[in-house]
């Protein structure tokens, strides 16, 4: 991620997901995804940016909880609360989610 090679760290959280007790990688996952979803709606793709912001939201619920090094449960509940009312948003504004 640090190189800047968003696929090849999606697939990394990815595998350290499925490794027992890898429940942490989800909430690095979301984040990244997020950062995605930012890109997106910077980029003037609302579609593609509301796509990207539910899945950061499910990626950080599949932590279950269990937080990244350094990482707060306040932070945690901040992004949570940061992502859910950006999708709330979206959608009030009847944008669809891209495929």
């Amino acid at each position: 991620e640090a190189a800047g090679d968003r696929d090849a760290a999606l697939e990394a959280y990815d595998f350290a997901a499925a490794l027992p007790g890898g429940n942490r990688a989800h909430y690095r996952a979301g984040v990244l995804i997020g950062k995605m979803a930012v890109e997106a709606w910077s980029n003037r793709k609302p579609s593609e940016a509301l796509r990207w912001f539910i899945q950061a939201r499910q990626r950080i619920g599949q932590s279950g909880g269990s937080l990244p090094e350094g990482v707060t449960p306040e932070e945690r509940t901040e992004y949570v609360s940061y992502l859910d009312r950006t999708i709330d948003f979206l959608k009030g504004a009847k944008i669809q989610s891209a495929p």
